[in-house]
Formats: structure tokens, sequence, C-alpha cells
């Protein structure tokens, strides 16, 4: 199980659930949303739809952080069929409907749009985009500590857990709050094709070696054929574990 309680840099960015709740500029209820989007177009509605907060959070930005109940998800589709770019819009923090979707633990919404992403030929393009942390959905997905959710983005998608190319990979950030059930899926789901990588030249190694022999031992097993290169500061998470 996973330990909790854990407090880390890896954590810093965006806080568990921080949705666009609280700062919206309309009324958020589905039905509301379901009004004004299904109705004849107008520039006024395409204008609701784009742009309807002071964070540049679309229509479907909103629905998706809000909700998943059908009554949500009917308004995604309704959205979706009027402008299917919004699916890959972003707000002012390059944040997506499914980072959104994520981060608010919306599962149904989730896995929603990524059909709906799949059905239109871009499931990689809305995966694998990064906001300004460099961060994909996968990256709230483990911060929120839904195993579930890592276990549909990896479903959809096992060379997920590369990304980012360089910057925190989802399972340093995963080891670093102790979400070792979601580095273990992290690491199975992707048939062992992951990326180490860590912040300020560190990888999932010294993550593991601050916090629990037992996943160090799980890391070096992963990639025994990783040249690790011991630095001071691996050289000293070896010795304090």
């Amino acid at each position: 199980m996973d330990a909790g309680g854990s407090t880390s840099s890896a954590g810093k960015g965006y806080p568990a659930g921080n949705t666009t709740k609280g700062r919206l500029t309309v009324q958020q209820t589905s039905e509301d949303v379901e009004n004004v989007v299904d109705q004849p177009a107008s520039s006024k509605a395409a204008l609701l739809l784009k742009g309807v907060t002071a964070n540049g959070d679309t229509a479907l930005h909103v629905i998706a952080s809000n909700g998943d109940s059908k009554e949500f998800l009917k308004c995604a589709i309704i959205i979706f069929k009027r402008d299917q770019d919004l699916l890959f819009a972003v707000n002012n923090k390059d944040d997506t409907p499914l980072h959104c979707a994520a981060r608010a633990g919306m599962s149904q919404m989730l896995s929603f749009l990524v059909e709906l992403a799949e059905n239109c030929n871009r499931l990689h393009e809305l995966l694998r985009k990064e906001n300004v942390l460099k961060e994909t959905a996968l990256h709230d997905a483990v911060r929120i500590g839904r195993n579930d959710t890592v276990e549909l983005l990896l479903g959809a998608d096992p060379d997920l857990a590369n990304y980012p190319k360089e910057g925190t990979s989802p399972l340093y950030l995963a080891i670093s709050l102790q979400r070792y059930t979601i580095a273990q899926t992290l690491h199975d789901k992707s048939n062992g094709n992951l990326s180490y990588h860590g912040p300020y030249g560190q990888n999932a190694l010294h993550a593991a070696t601050f916090r629990s022999t037992g996943v160090t031992k799980h890391v070096l097993n992963w990639n025994s054929s990783q040249r690790w290169e011991y630095t001071p500061s691996l050289c000293f998470c070896f010795q304090a574990s």
C-alpha cells in the first residue's frame, strides 16, 4: 500500500484537487452549460465555448473539472461536436481538458475524453500534451494517487510513461510521493519502457534511496542494464538508506 502524508518538492505545482471550481465567471451546473452550448451557432456561443474564465479555460475545461455524470458527459460531447479543437485547447497554464479531468479525479470524464481523441485519430496528441510544468495528464493522476486513472492512461498509450523526454518523469514523481503501487503500475503497464528522469539531474534511484530500501531494489532490478551515474549525492543516498 502507498504511504501517505508525504511532502516533496516533486509534489509542488498543482495541489491535488486544484480545479477551476470557485473561479468560474458563468454558472457551472451541467444544465446551465448545456443550455448555453446546445443552441444555434452564433459568434456569442462560440465566444462562450472558447473562453469562459480569466485563466483561459474553455467551456470544456470547465466541464472536465467539475463532473463526470451523464449530464456532464452529454455537455462534453455537445461542446466537442461544436468545435473538436477545444479538446486540445490549452488554458493559461497550458492545461488541456484532459489535465483538468485527471487533476480533479474525474475518471469517467477522462475516459470519455480519451475516447473522443481516439475517434478523431489524435490520441497521442492529447495524451502527450505537456503543460507549463512539462507534465502530462499522467502526472496529475500520479499526484492525486489515482492508480485506476494511471492504468487507463497507460492502457491507451503505454509509451506515456516516457514523457516528458526531459524533466520530471511520472515514475520519479510517484516514488517521491511514496505512491509505490502506482510506481509498480507505471513499470508494468509500460512494459518496463519508461523514463527514470527527475529534476536537477536526479533520477528515480535518488528518490527511491531517500525513501525505501525495498523500492530502491525494485528500481535497480527494473533497470539493471542502466549504467547509473553514482554522483556524490547518490552515494550519500545509499549511505543514508
